[in-house]
C-alpha cells in the first residue's frame, strides 16, 4: 500500500507542458498543445506532424526531418546534402543545406551567399553564391574598425580596391571635394559612388583640414600608417553667405514685420564647426514709440545668432542708433537713444534726426516744431530788435509764424 501511494505522489509532482521524451530520448514537441485529441494526426490529417505509437502523442516533425500528414515520418538525410530541416516540416522542399563561404581563384576575394537569404538552399536548389570582396579591419582601443584603404569591391567579376588617388569620372562621383584641397583621396561607399577626401589643404592660411575620421566606423590605413582624410573648410567665412543665418535673420524680419534686414559679422572654425554667434541681422527701420504707443521715429537694432535656439530674437538684440524721427522731433544729445520733442528755439524737419536751431531771429515754442513754426516772439520778453538808436519789442503775445 506504501509503495502505491510513493508512486501516485510521485506522479502528482510529475510536470505537466506540452514536451514528452519522444522514442530514443529526444524531446519533442506535442502538435496539440490545447489537450485536443489526436485523432486528426491518427488518421494523417495533421501536416508537418506524426503520430507515435509508442507514446501514444501526436509529435511536430522533429529537426533534419519532414512529415506530410501521412504519419511517417521521413529523414532529410536521405536527400543528400540537404540534411536540415526545421521543427516542424512538412515536405521535401524544406530540406536544406547551408551554403558556406569557400575559396575563390579571384585576388582579394571569396566565393559565397549572395544575400543572408542565401546562406540557405532548399531541395532540389544550389547554393546561389557571389563574389564576396575582402573588407579588413583594424583595432583601435580594443574595436575593429573597417580600414577602407584595405578593403575591395566587386567590379565585373574582380576585387577592385575601395581607394584611389585618381580622379573617378564624375558619373562615380558621390561627395566631392570642396575648394583648397590638395591631396586627395576617393574612397568608395556603400551606394557605388566614390566621395573625396582631402589629405592636405592648399592654403593652411586660409584652410584648416578637418579630419573626419576621428570616432569614425571606417579609416584609411597603409603600410600600417593612418591617412588622414577629411576636408579643408575656411577658418572664416561671411555670414551672409551661410543659408542658415539668412534664413534665421528674414524669420526675425517677418515675426517684427519691418521693412528690410542685413546679415553681418563672420564666422570663426573652432574644432571643425563655425561658431555663428558673432553673426548679426540688423534692421534700420525698427518703429520707435512714444508714451502714448504712436510712432514717432525709426532706429537701428542689432541682433545677434542665438546659437542655442538657432534663431535671432529680441534677447540678442541692442539698439544702435536713431536712424530717423518723424517731423517735430529729433535726437537730443542728452538722450540719443529715442526720438524727444524739438526744445524751445528748435525745429526738426520729417525724416531728420538733428534738432536744428530756428533762423536767427526767430524762435519755437518748444512744443513739437517743424520749421513753420519757428517766428518772431512777440511781448518784452519775445523778439528784440535794435538799430542805431535802440532796441524795442513788438507787442503783444505768442510767436508770428511763417516768415
Amino acid at each position: 500500500m506504501r509503495k502505491q501511494i510513493a508512486i501516485f505522489i510521485i506522479c502528482l509532482l510529475l510536470p505537466l507542458n506540452t514536451t514528452h521524451a519522444a522514442p530514443g530520448g529526444n524531446s519533442a514537441v506535442l502538435c496539440y498543445d490545447d489537450g485536443s485529441p489526436n485523432d486528426q494526426c491518427q488518421v494523417g490529417n495533421a501536416v508537418g506532424c506524426y503520430y507515435d505509437t509508442q507514446m501514444h502523442a501526436c509529435y511536430k516533425c522533429p529537426p533534419g526531418s519532414y512529415c506530410t500528414g501521412d504519419n511517417l515520418k521521413r529523414q532529410c538525410a536521405d536527400v543528400l546534402p540537404y540534411t536540415l530541416s526545421d521543427i516542424g516540416a512538412n515536405s521535401i522542399n524544406q530540406c536544406y543545406m547551408l551554403c558556406e563561404t569557400s575559396e575563390s581563384e579571384v585576388p582579394h576575394g571569396t566565393l559565397g551567399p549572395c544575400t543572408p537569404d542565401d546562406e540557405r538552399a532548399y531541395y532540389p536548389a544550389d547554393c546561389n553564391k557571389c563574389l564576396l570582396c575582402e573588407t579588413n579591419t583594424v583595432n583601435i582601443d580594443g574595436r575593429n574598425v573597417t580600414n577602407l584603404c584595405d578593403s575591395y569591391f566587386e567590379n565585373n567579376g574582380s576585387c577592385q580596391p575601395r581607394w584611389t588617388t585618381t580622379r573617378p569620372a564624375s558619373d562615380d562621383i558621390g561627395t566631392d571635394c570642396t575648394d583648397g584641397a590638395d591631396i586627395k583621396y576617393y574612397i568608395r561607399n556603400d551606394a557605388g559612388k566614390f566621395d573625396c577626401y582631402a589629405n592636405t589643404c592648399e592654403n593652411y592660411d586660409e584652410y584648416e583640414l578637418v579630419n573626419l575620421m576621428n570616432n569614425s566606423d571606417f579609416v584609411c590605413s597603409i603600410n600600417s600608417q593612418f591617412i588622414s582624410l577629411g576636408k579643408c573648410i575656411k577658418k572664416e567665412i561671411n555670414c551672409n553667405d551661410t543659408t542658415e543665418i539668412q534664413n534665421a535673420c528674414t524669420a526675425w524680419q517677418n515675426s517684427f514685420h519691418v521693412d528690410s534686414v542685413q546679415v553681418g559679422g563672420t564666422a570663426q572654425l573652432q574644432n571643425g564647426q563655425y561658431d555663428y554667434s558673432t553673426c548679426t541681422c540688423t534692421t534700420d527701420n525698427y518703429p520707435i514709440y512714444s508714451a502714448t504707443e504712436d510712432e514717432i521715429g525709426q532706429q537701428r537694432i542689432q541682433c545677434n545668432y542665438d546659437v542655442d535656439n538657432s534663431t535671432f530674437n529680441n534677447q540678442t538684440c541692442r539698439h544702435v542708433s536713431v536712424t530717423s524721427c518723424n517731423e517735430k522731433y529729433c535726437v537730443l544729445e542728452t538722450n540719443n537713444t529715442t526720438c524727444t520733442p524739438t526744445p524751445a528755439g528748435y525745429f526738426s524737419a520729417d525724416g531728420d534726426t538733428s534738432c536744428d536751431k530756428c533762423p536767427a531771429g526767430t524762435t519755437s515754442s518748444g512744443a513739437n516744431a517743424s520749421i513753420n513754426e519757428c517766428g518772431i516772439k512777440l511781448g518784452d520778453n519775445g523778439t528784440k530788435f535794435c538799430d542805431s538808436v535802440g532796441c524795442f519789442n513788438l507787442p503783444g503775445s505768442g510767436i508770428i509764424n511763417s516768415l
